[in-house]
């Protein structure tokens, strides 16, 4: 019995696929995997923090935590990001060189206000070693939804992303 036809072979439009080990064989004959057995991607955060020890820290506890994670080192480098990258969460170092966290997020808001830009809600949390009450408050003004100050653990890291990443609800 003859393969069905497949959809390279019609020119075009729909047809059936021949399956194979319970995966659907695609027009050009590469198997790929069925819909139920796909798995989502990791969800991305961007880390925005020049220093490279910290950085690195980062990085693993949140890769061992099952996210996709991506570094900046610059304020500059963590802007472009956002919209290259589309991040789910921002963590946002406050003493970037070359545009530092205040910056971003300043540059992120009027990006959003202006209009030329969809508006989308990035949650930011501030990374920062700065314990004043007016840090926090610039910050939470400029739209940062938490502020770990530094030194802080892995689990207050992992709860502030989570946080962040859970469904708000409507009241």
């Amino acid at each position: 019995m003859g393969s069905r036809p497949r959809v390279a072979d019609l020119g075009g439009g729909i047809a059936s696929h021949p399956w194979r080990d319970g995966r659907l064989l695609p027009a050009d004959g590469q198997a790929c995997k069925k819909a139920d057995t796909m798995t989502p991607p990791p969800q991305r955060i961007l880390v925005a923090e020049d220093n490279e020890l910290l950085a690195e820290l980062l990085v693993f506890q949140l890769t061992q935590a099952g996210y996709d994670v991506v570094c900046a080192t610059d304020g500059d480098q963590a802007f472009a990001l956002v919209d290259e990258l589309e991040p789910m969460v921002l963590l946002l170092d406050i003493g970037l060189p070359r545009l530092d966290g205040y910056g971003v997020m300043t540059a992120l808001k009027q990006r959003q206000g202006s209009g030329a830009e969809p508006v989308r809600d990035l949650p930011i949390i501030v990374l920062s070693g700065r314990a004043a009450q007016n840090d926090r408050d610039r910050a939470i003004a400029l739209g940062a939804r938490g502020y770990l100050l530094k030194p802080f653990g892995g689990p207050e890291l992992l709860s502030a992303v989570a946080g962040c990443l859970a469904p708000r609800s409507i009241v």
